[in-house]
C-alpha cells in the first residue's frame, strides 16, 4: 500500500511539474516574441493602468501582450480560434462559463466582471460592473499579473452600500441601469 501510494505522489508530482514547465514554455515563448516589437499604442491593463502592448500570433492565434522588463505583465485574446483546457471560446456563452465555475465570478474593480478558471486564465464575461448578461458570449479572454479583485458577493455589498448614499453624496457613486431581460442584474 505504501509503494502504491508513494507512485501515485511521485505520478502527481510530474504531472503537475509538466504542467508548470508547459505554462513557463508558452509565457517563454510570448515574451521572446513579443519583447522585440515596437509599439505606440496603449491598452488598459487595469482600472487605472495604462501599457503599451504589441500584438503577436503565436500557434495561429493573436495575442496582444504588454512586456515591462522582459516578462510578461499581461496577455489577452479574442480569437476565434483560442479555446482553454476546458473548452471554452469566445464562441461560448457566460452562462456556460458560470455553469463550468459558479464559484469563482470576480470584479476588478473599475475594469471588468471576470471568472477565475482553473487554466490560469480569466474569462471577461462584462465590463459593465452592474450586469453579466447570461445570453451574452465571453468577451475575451486574459492574464494579468493583477491581484486586486474582490468576490462577487463583496462587490454587490459594496454597490448597495454606496447606493445608499446617490441622493445626498457629491460622490458619483454607482449608477443602476434597468437590466434587459436576457441579462442578471447584480443588485437587485
Amino acid at each position: 500500500m505504501k509503494r502504491m501510494t508513494f507512485i501515485l505522489l511521485l505520478y502527481c508530482l510530474i504531472f503537475i511539474n509538466c504542467a508548470s514547465i508547459e505554462a513557463r514554455n508558452f509565457e517563454q515563448r510570448i515574451v521572446s516574441q513579443g519583447k522585440n516589437l515596437l509599439s505606440n499604442t496603449l491598452i488598459q491593463i487595469r482600472a487605472s493602468e495604462l501599457a503599451y502592448y504589441s500584438e503577436i500570433s503565436l500557434d495561429d492565434i493573436t495575442y496582444w501582450v504588454s512586456i515591462k522588463q522582459n516578462r510578461l505583465i499581461y496577455i489577452r485574446t479574442s480569437d476565434i480560434h483560442f479555446k482553454t483546457k476546458d473548452k471554452l471560446s469566445v464562441n461560448s456563452t457566460v452562462a456556460e462559463c458560470i455553469d463550468k465555475y459558479p464559484n469563482s465570478i470576480y470584479v476588478e474593480p473599475g475594469f471588468c466582471i471576470f471568472v477565475k478558471l482553473k487554466d490560469g486564465w480569466r474569462a471577461c464575461i462584462s465590463t459593465d460592473l452592474e450586469h453579466i448578461p447570461l445570453a451574452g458570449k465571453i468577451q475575451y479572454f486574459y492574464k494579468t499579473d493583477n491581484n486586486y479583485y474582490w468576490t462577487l458577493t463583496e462587490w454587490i455589498n459594496y454597490i448597495e452600500q454606496d447606493a445608499e448614499f446617490l441622493e445626498d453624496s457629491i460622490s458619483p457613486g454607482v449608477l443602476f441601469l434597468p437590466a434587459e431581460d436576457d441579462r442578471f442584474e447584480c443588485c437587485q
